[in-house]
């Protein structure tokens, strides 16, 4: 098997067979090309499995950030979140 055309858009952090897996999203890849319907594959130690993405949600490490956003018109604060 060949690794054209691949991508590493994450990392596994948890998964079941009823809810699907979950996937920490790469730095490098994008969130805004994350789509539903879009097909992946999962690279494992022995085997490969092939999959859809069924749904893309954002998270916050600290909830205290949607309760006061920062102010991202501060070039600096902008570079780290950006």
């Amino acid at each position: 098997m060949t690794q054209e055309n691949t991508q590493r858009l994450g990392i596994v952090v948890s998964g079941s067979l009823n809810k699907g897996i979950e996937v920490k999203l790469d730095s490098s890849a994008s969130v805004e090309d994350m789509a539903v319907g879009r097909y992946v594959t999962i690279e494992g130690n022995k085997r490969r499995f092939f999959g859809m993405i069924t749904d893309v949600s954002l998270g916050v490490i600290d909830q205290k950030l949607t309760l006061t956003p920062p102010d991202v018109s501060d070039p600096l604060i902008a570079e780290v979140y950006y």
